[in-house]
């Protein structure tokens, strides 16, 4: 039986010699898994929630000349939010396999293959997460245990020198210690680079409607996990270039602020 990835990719406002990496290495690994008879074929679905970009030709000569693939573009009259933008891509196109990506990742040749090794090893699995490292090499730790306000606020806005005084609440959040082989007891990951089985992830419908942005890739995977077991698989690995709210201006910290509390009204409130 012929298995077909699907792929979907949010933009906004991105950095296209960024965006350009993203493509031609996700492009690399997708070619890979097809010479290695593990996908029949992908399809790409990029939404640009950015207005002002609609029809910038300098987006679509990235994406024709950094994608081999078939791909569609959508560009909505509005900013529909990460989330729901992800959406859009995964009503339209979710296929045995499903890869929600940032547009600031990089990937391994392997990732592809050895994401879809994992899923069908173990039937249980509906999403895994990568070994992910930064643009300066460091180790990026995308699992984290169930947050609590106390280390969202120590973890995204204090001081360096208060982050080391207490270093030792922001590394159990972290799960620094997580062995470095496959794990399935995840309960929940960061969002740059989620591969799901499709029919789990159309099992949860997506994405919460709840969530602009920040937040909805914790939202669902507490729902999902309830399904399904989340895997880390390290053998899958990424770069990520991406940063933290509180670097980002003033309207990104009260979206996260919001988006918090939205997810502390939903899951539960852990204050320390």
């Amino acid at each position: 039986m012929s298995l077909n990835l699907s792929v979907s990719l949010v933009i906004y406002r991105s950095d296209l010699k960024l965006l350009q990496q993203t493509l031609s290495s996700l492009n690399q690994a997708v070619v890979f898994a097809k010479q290695q008879k593990k996908i029949a074929g992908c399809f790409l679905t990029i939404v640009n929630n950015c207005t002002q970009d609609k029809g910038s030709q300098a987006l679509n000569t990235v994406f024709c000349t950094y994608w081999d693939g078939e791909f569609k573009l959508y560009e909505p009259d509005q900013n529909l939010g990460y989330g729901m933008g992800h959406n859009l891509a995964i009503n339209h196109c979710c296929k045995d396999f499903h890869l929600v990506i940032n547009p600031d990742v990089t990937v391994d040749k392997r990732a592809v293959i050895n994401a879809i090794d994992c899923i069908e090893n173990n039937p249980q699995v509906g999403m895994l997460t990568p070994l992910s490292q930064k643009a300066n090499g460091q180790k990026e730790y995308l699992c984290k245990s169930y947050p609590s306000v106390f280390v969202l606020f120590l973890r995204g806005f204090a001081p360096s020198k208060i982050k080391i005084l207490l270093n030792r609440q922001l590394l159990a959040y972290e799960l620094t210690e997580l062995p470095e082989k496959i794990s399935t007891e995840i309960n929940i990951t960061s969002g740059c680079f989620m591969f799901f089985k499709g029919e789990a992830l159309k099992n949860i419908n997506g994405f919460s409607d709840k969530f602009f942005l920040y937040f909805e890739d914790f939202d669902l995977s507490i729902r999902l996990k309830q399904h399904w077991k989340i895997a880390y698989v390290p053998d899958v690995k990424i770069t990520h270039y991406g940063g933290r709210a509180a670097k980002k201006g003033v309207l990104h910290i009260k979206l996260f602020i919001y988006s918090a509390w939205q997810f502390f009204n939903s899951h539960g409130w852990k204050w320390v």
